[in-house]
């Protein structure tokens, strides 16, 4: 269980850092999605995904 202090901090960091937060969200849920849902299309269609953005990253 999380004291007061403890739940003003994280609302003071969230605040502060929501960018780095939305990130780390969408990185858990990736993972979440990649390990326990996706099955053998979904992977080759993630790996396509990977390879444009990658593309378009070193271009």
């Amino acid at each position: 269980m999380l004291t007061e202090a403890q739940k003003r901090a994280m609302k003071k960091w969230e605040a502060k850092n929501k960018d780095k937060r939305k990130k780390i969200t969408y990185e858990s849920h990736t993972r979440v999605f990649i390990k326990e849902i996706a099955n053998l299309d979904d992977l080759i269609k993630i790996e396509e995904l990977i390879r444009q953005r990658r593309n378009e990253l070193s271009n």
